[in-house]
């Protein structure tokens, strides 16, 4: 069990924020005493690096807990999840391992262009592939083009 106070050196990187502490303090307890834990959005608000302490904190404690967590963060949701459930206006979208997640919609950047008419969308597509060799054409409908700039490769 981590003991902590104002003064302890887990807490560099804080700030000696007074709600980084208080939530520092009771996260720590949940996690400590409970097999069954619910976060909701934890590491909202706080810095980067006070951030990444608390992923470390979660991981370090998750052996033999079941830890149900909202977060507004992919990258969080991705390192944290063993399974990760997507939510739209209050309806679950899709559900996977982060894995699945990424093989099914790609991972990185899309670029999304609004067309002008008579628009060369094989020029456009071999200047980005040209710069970006792993880009791909994921739509062309309409007047909107997206490229996959960086998708998840096995």
């Amino acid at each position: 069990m981590i003991k902590l106070s104002v003064n302890s050196p887990y807490l560099i990187g804080f700030g000696y924020q007074t709600n980084a502490v208080f939530y520092l303090l009771v996260w720590v307890n949940v996690l400590y005493f409970y097999q069954i834990v619910m976060l909701d959005e934890p590491t909202s608000g706080m810095d980067p690096s006070a951030r990444r302490f608390t992923w470390d904190l979660i991981q370090q404690q998750r052996a033999g807990r079941t830890i149900l967590l909202t977060t507004h963060f992919m990258d969080e949701a991705d390192l944290l999840g063993d399974r990760i459930a997507i939510m739209a206006e209050g309806t679950v979208k899709c559900c996977g391992s982060p894995l699945f997640l990424k093989k099914k919609y790609g991972v990185g950047y899309h670029m999304i262009m609004v067309k002008e008419p008579g628009c060369d969308i094989d020029r456009i597509t071999s200047v980005v592939t040209k710069h970006i060799p792993t880009a791909q054409l994921e739509s062309n409908i309409g007047k909107y083009n997206e490229i996959g700039l960086n998708r998840y490769v096995d």
